[in-house]
């Protein structure tokens, strides 16, 4: 799996479009969206808090992350905004899939992301992005991981939240973000797995 940091990352990035009168509504609405990215996560709570793992992980699965979608369209509709509309909808419904995206090009670990429709699991077989493995902040292939994913995903973020390329900032940042990706995938793409 990816960190939570990465999750919370590009899910804040798909919903940063949003835009919000006030500063407190927009902090509401980007940590709705970070939560969101990082839902299919829920389980480990049963892990962290009673000892119990699921098994498949069901909340990995596009069934689960519709189901959290749904939700949340009337959650936001309370909390944040009355007025939405499909582009809002569309994030909403994407910030949870993107944690599914995340997790399969990490390579390690199988999900049922069809299920309930098929149960069968998938997993790729080229991990890009490297695994968060087990949180411990004195544990140096923790920090090399997250620097890598890092690499990887502040360059897509950007890209999200810009919807394409940004022509805003100027070319050597780009340049320097690319660069940034790709040495990313060089490291990821030669991790053990």
């Amino acid at each position: 799996m990816s960190s939570f940091l990465g999750h919370a990352l590009i899910g804040i990035s798909i919903g940063s479009d949003e835009r919000n009168s006030s500063f407190m509504k927009r902090t509401i609405s980007l940590s709705f969206f970070a939560f969101l990215a990082i839902s299919p996560d829920i389980d480990y709570l049963g892990i962290w808090l009673i000892g119990y793992e699921i098994e498949p992980r069901y909340t990995h699965s596009i069934g689960f992350c519709l189901l959290v979608s749904f939700l949340s369209v009337f959650i936001y509709k309370i909390i944040i905004s009355r007025n939405l509309c499909i582009p809002v909808v569309m994030s909403i419904i994407l910030a949870p899939l993107s944690h599914l995206a995340l997790d399969y090009f990490v390579g390690v670990h199988e999900s049922p992301f069809l299920w309930p429709i098929y149960s069968e699991k998938f997993c790729s077989s080229i991990g890009i992005l490297p695994s968060a493995g087990r949180i411990d902040l004195q544990n140096i292939y923790f920090w090399r991981n997250l620097l890598i994913e890092m690499a990887i995903l502040l360059p897509v973020a950007v890209c999200i939240k810009n919807r394409g390329i940004p022509k805003e900032i100027p070319l050597i940042v780009n340049a320097l973000l690319f660069g940034f990706f790709c040495v990313g995938i060089v490291f990821g793409l030669n991790l053990s797995r």
